[in-house]
């Protein structure tokens, strides 16, 4: 968030990831162009929602089919390729790569 308190692009924080690895389902506000870097069946748009009770009842409806879902495609999405882009060592070869030139 920036000073201004609107959201940063391509500012993806650990925590999506941390939800993931802990077999939880995200709750996502953040970067406006998430769609962009990580899998919509893999998390939960805040911003879908028109207030907390709207989610909240989203939430307490949602199936167990449903839930599985979302965990599944979470662990496809850290079990793929597209996951390298946000590891640490990815960013320490765009950094290096960057400062060698």
């Amino acid at each position: 968030i920036s000073n201004k308190g609107e959201k940063i692009p391509n500012e993806i924080s650990e925590k999506i990831f941390e939800c993931f690895f802990a077999k939880t389902i995200p709750i996502y506000l953040g970067a406006p162009d998430i769609l962009e870097h990580i899998p919509q069946n893999t998390f939960i748009a805040f911003h879908a929602f028109k207030n907390m009770e709207a989610l909240h009842d989203h939430l307490e409806q949602m199936s167990y089919e449903t839930y599985r879902s979302y965990l599944n495609n979470a662990q496809q999405f850290l079990d793929s390729n597209t996951i390298h882009l946000f590891t640490p060592q990815y960013f320490s070869e765009t950094i290096y790569s960057i400062i060698k030139d």
